[in-house]
């Protein structure tokens, strides 16, 4: 069935009210037999309906497919989710089924003109296209004014911190920035391998040696350089901020986490006592987890794709890069997919996240000891040097008591 512009500025309409205004998020089918029936919205926090069906395929002569497609797709939803989901089908501009033809509760949708069950009370904006006539329905600039009010007053009604924005990626943002401007500062006056490991760079000596085992983590908020940062800032804003509005914060959180540490202990155990700084393991992850992610929903273009891959591969022979780390972090994007999307309950198992995280923090803890070796004795004093500097004068003194322990233990 041809759909006219009047259809489909009728068809856009519905769709920007259900997102902007209620909340509800397009599901990406990967089924072009579907995807010709038109679109399907889900909002499980929607007390009402929980998925929506919009289409103009409403004419009899595709009654039984479209029942067929209808079903298919509610009893996957429901399969996937383990509850049963109420569900609205809205026909767009087409010539209505007969009531005792329809399935389900329905709407059928034209300008200054809507038929089918009430939701007047439940979805009023969905009504406001009566406001519309013809002639205003066609004013493509109208038009895109009135969607963007909408989503503008969609926002000003939820609170500003639970808006949809990737505000988890953003403040990974601002954190490394200010991190690097303090690295700046304090570089004018200190040796910048011994600024790193102040801020929190990855280094056998004082993570092993003096168990400051929270530099697996925090080395990732670190970097080298402002060309280090800008890369690594531009891949985090746009690939994280993609991948945290799709799978939720909460689920953001333990992917960052643990493709961060995954990529610290591959890196840690498998070289020598070097200082290791950078956001680029946990980016591998995410990079992979929103590839397979993409993969799994949609007919993504993979030659698209495939020069972005190219160049995160080829930055990986370069001397500077710890491409181990970049090894570790994709591995843990990896797990957290499996264990995300092919989990029995489409839940995360945190007893597996602690199992693997603690069968390689033993291995770097007990297997890699004897790798603190070299130690570099004139950067660790300058470390100590800063902390004293920078009025930390009991905590230097003790430091450098511990350091000439771990000399005393594994020699330097």
């Amino acid at each position: 069935m041809a759909a006219n512009d009047e259809t489909l500025y009728i068809y856009a309409f519905v769709q920007n009210v259900l997102m902007h205004k209620y909340g509800f998020k397009q599901i990406i089918i990967n089924n072009d037999a579907i995807k010709e029936y038109g679109l399907f919205f889900f909002n499980m926090k929607d007390p009402n309906y929980q998925v929506i069906r919009v289409t103009f395929h409403t004419a009899l002569e595709f009654k039984d497919e479209d029942e067929e497609i209808v079903d298919t797709m509610i009893e996957t939803i429901n399969k996937q989710f383990k509850k049963e989901f109420n569900f609205l089908d809205i026909h767009i501009q087409g010539s209505p089924y007969d009531e005792s033809y329809e399935k389900y509760n329905y709407l059928n949708i034209y300008y200054q003109f809507i038929e089918g069950f009430d939701v007047s009370d439940i979805y009023p904006d969905l009504y406001k296209i009566k406001e519309y006539d013809e002639q205003a329905l066609l004013d493509e600039d109208r038009f895109k004014a009135d969607m963007k009010k909408m989503k503008k007053e969609r926002n000003k009604s939820i609170p500003f911190f639970k808006r949809d924005y990737s505000w988890i990626s953003i403040s990974l943002v601002i954190i490394c920035t200010i991190i690097y401007i303090l690295e700046m500062l304090l570089s004018i006056k200190y040796d910048e391998s011994a600024v790193f490991i102040v801020m929190g760079a990855e280094y056998k000596t004082f993570s092993i040696g003096l168990h400051q085992y929270w530099r697996l983590l925090t080395c990732c908020l670190v970097h080298g350089s402002i060309l280090h940062l800008v890369c690594n800032m531009y891949a985090l804003f746009f690939v994280g901020g993609s991948l945290e509005r799709s799978i939720g914060k909460e689920k953001f959180i333990v992917v960052f986490l643990y493709s961060s540490i995954m990529a610290s202990l591959t890196q840690s155990i498998l070289t020598e006592n070097t200082v290791l700084l950078g956001i680029s393991g946990a980016l591998y992850g995410m990079f992979v987890y929103y590839i397979l992610l993409l993969n799994q929903h949609t007919n993504i273009s993979w030659k698209s794709l495939g020069p972005m891959i190219f160049l995160n591969l080829c930055l990986n022979f370069l001397s500077t890069t710890a491409w181990l780390a970049h090894l570790g972090g994709a591995m843990g994007g990896f797990i957290m997919f499996l264990m995300y999307e092919y989990s029995h309950n489409n839940d995360i198992k945190p007893g597996a996240i602690v199992a693997a995280i603690t069968l390689l923090f033993m291995i770097y803890r007990y297997v890699t000891i004897k790798e603190i070796n070299p130690i570099y004795g004139g950067t660790d004093m300058e470390v100590v040097k800063i902390f004293s500097d920078l009025g930390f004068k009991s905590y230097s003194a003790s430091l450098m008591k511990r350091l000439l322990d771990v000399y005393a233990k594994f020699g330097g």
